[in-house]
């Protein structure tokens, strides 16, 4: 760890992709739950270097091995902290940082952000190339041809989740992923933003979500309309595309700045959820915090090719009353737009 004291802050953001600052933060939030004992057979690793191995491995890419070599542990030790390093992260994190805030927060940063009303944010699925799992296979073999998991998120205004549902298999379509979510039993029950109506064109409109055309249209989740046949639809479909680009961004940013997501994930299948929800909590810490994000991992990430899982025939599963009311929400919308123009 001595090498840390003499790193400047490039040297932190290129090694860790954060401040030093913000590592020490992190550290003293982790204390409580992977800090060991000194007993009389051994000396405890340290909580620094704990934290500092995890985010080497994660934010560089670099294998088990290779960390072994440069903290001088053994290749089991170094898996055995990176995964508990990570259950501590989702354990004492992520309730905190990866939650449905203020919702009038949220709908106000949506308005002047990106121009769309009453919007609590964008969803979609983005794939995680895995190692072939010793069992189902075939379940976790996608289209684009490589085994993956996959991760539906929820994203606010600035590029920070707000939801997230990991470890589907590859093969999963966005509307069963959505329907297995707690996102959806929460959205069906009216239960996932206060209670925020406002009318548009003399049509009460709900805090909505908004999707790309594979997810079902329902009252809270807005997605295009497939026909684009006037200049009403083509400017709503506009408008929810510019607003929804915020989560492939998100996805973007969060494989750009934790590198090791751009490679097939060696952890086994039941760990993997653990260590993405772990990556998605660093991603919110470091967004909130401002932290620098150098352009040149973003075109690392983008040339990866893992990215958002491709878009399928349109998708409707809610009742005819349900889905009759959501048709009028996405009709006033539409018009609203019509009248800004």
């Amino acid at each position: 760890m001595i090498v840390l004291c003499t790193w400047v802050d490039n040297d932190w953001v290129s090694n860790f992709c954060m401040t030093k600052q913000t590592f020490y933060a992190l550290c003293a939030q982790l204390s409580g739950s992977i800090s060991r004992q000194r007993t009389h057979l051994r000396i405890p690793i340290r909580l620094d270097m704990r934290v500092a191995i995890t985010l080497w491995r994660l934010a560089t890419n670099v294998e088990n091995q290779t960390l072994s070599h440069l903290f001088s542990f053994g290749r089991s030790t170094v898996g055995k902290i990176v995964i508990d390093v990570c259950k501590a992260i989702v354990k004492i994190l992520m309730p905190r940082v990866i939650r449905f805030y203020d919702t009038e927060d949220i709908v106000e940063g949506f308005q002047r952000k990106w121009g769309f009303p009453n919007c609590g944010g964008a969803v979609d699925g983005c794939h995680f190339p895995n190692l072939c799992p010793p069992f189902s296979a075939t379940e976790y073999y996608n289209r684009k041809c490589y085994y993956s998991v996959v991760m539906q998120a929820v994203v606010d205004y600035r590029f920070c989740f707000t939801d997230i549902n990991i470890g589907g298999p590859g093969k999963i379509h966005d509307a069963r992923e959505l329907r297995n979510s707690i996102l959806f039993i929460n959205g069906q029950a009216g239960a996932l933003f206060i209670e925020i109506t406002r009318d548009y064109c003399g049509v009460p409109v709900p805090v909505v979500i908004l999707g790309d055309p594979s997810y079902p249209l329902l009252p809270w989740l807005m997605k295009p309309y497939h026909e684009q046949n006037d200049l009403r639809k083509r400017t709503f479909n506009y408008r929810l595309s510019r607003t929804r680009m915020v989560v492939e961004c998100a996805f973007g940013r969060l494989k750009g700045r934790w590198r090791c997501l751009l490679k097939h994930n060696d952890h086994s299948i039941d760990n993997i959820p653990t260590v993405i929800a772990a990556y998605c909590v660093r991603h919110n810490l470091c967004e909130s915090q401002s932290e620098e994000f150098l352009s040149e991992w973003l075109d690392e990430a983008t040339d990866c090719g893992y990215g958002p899982l491709d878009s399928n025939a349109p998708v409707e599963m809610s009742g005819v009353p349900a889905l009759r009311y959501a048709n009028t929400v996405r009709d006033a919308l539409a018009d609203f737009f019509m009248e800004e123009a």
